[in-house]
């Protein structure tokens, strides 16, 4: 019910396959208690839905859980090892869920598959990395399957700098550990920022919420616009109090953004 009512993915159905034995127990142990009925089955066969509600509630956490050995985390993958990387860009887009995190992942990237109920197809990515330098490009594979999805989860390392481009329908990031020399926001949902370094240049596309570091320079030039209290307004254009470069904010005729002190 719950994977038919879109509330789990259809990987669940592979974590219950994958968990047969459970089931081979709960038959070993009907048998078991057969002999000893002597007219009274009823009380002893409330054993065998109760051991069978175990197994699946059993198997359901394991699957919220993510577990790295299920079969619903086959659609899972990370890129290459970071290495001497110094540079990268990611692109990334979906349909559905982006949840995006920077932290010290030995790994460029990692892509996980958010276990809940959707229609988005499992990720794949295209990647070139030159010395110092990463591309990666990612988005949905062609045929949904058993991993189809509400979105995905990306996680990138902390150490190189980043040029970021998010396109999805909710985007959920927090890239506040991390270092940005770009970034464009696509659909709508909540961003936290790093300190800048330098002039970091941000287009938004849709309707975005942007939590800035406290005392980081921003200017934002856009029309529905909504800033903290201190911030200085002309022509269109929104500056924060702290002088100096930082980021450069445009926002799309028909997005919005409100900014946020964090």
């Amino acid at each position: 019910v719950g994977v038919v009512g879109g509330v789990f993915s259809r990987s669940l159905l592979l974590d219950l396959i994958s968990f047969w034995p459970g089931l081979i127990l709960v038959m070993l142990v009907a048998a078991a208690l057969y002999p000893f009925h002597r007219g009274q089955w009823r009380r002893l066969a409330a054993v065998v839905p109760l051991l069978v509600l175990t197994w699946l509630g059993s198997t359901i956490a394991l699957h919220l859980a993510e577990g790295s050995v299920l079969p619903s985390a086959a659609a899972d993958f990370e890129g290459p090892p970071v290495g001497t990387v110094t540079v990268g860009s990611m692109t990334v887009s979906s349909d559905g869920d982006l949840l995006v995190t920077i932290d010290d992942s030995s790994a460029l990237y990692s892509v996980e598959m958010i276990r809940r109920g959707g229609s988005i197809a499992a990720a794949r990515s295209l990647e070139r990395v030159d010395a110092d330098v990463a591309q990666v490009v990612i988005g949905e594979r062609q045929s949904t399957g058993w991993f189809a999805t509400r979105g995905w989860r990306l996680k990138l390392a902390g150490e190189p700098t980043w040029s970021v481009d998010l396109e999805g329908g909710l985007v959920e990031a927090d890239l506040s550990n991390g270092s940005l020399s770009s970034l464009r926001l696509a659909g709508a949902g909540d961003v936290r920022l790093p300190v800048p370094v330098g002039l970091t240049e941000v287009s938004v596309e849709g309707r975005f919420v942007i939590h800035l570091p406290a005392g980081a320079p921003m200017r934002v030039i856009g029309a529905d616009i909504d800033v903290p209290s201190g911030w200085t307004t002309a022509d269109g254009e929104f500056v924060s109090p702290t002088p100096g470069d930082g980021y450069l904010v445009t926002v799309t005729d028909d997005a919005s953004l409100v900014v946020r002190d964090s």
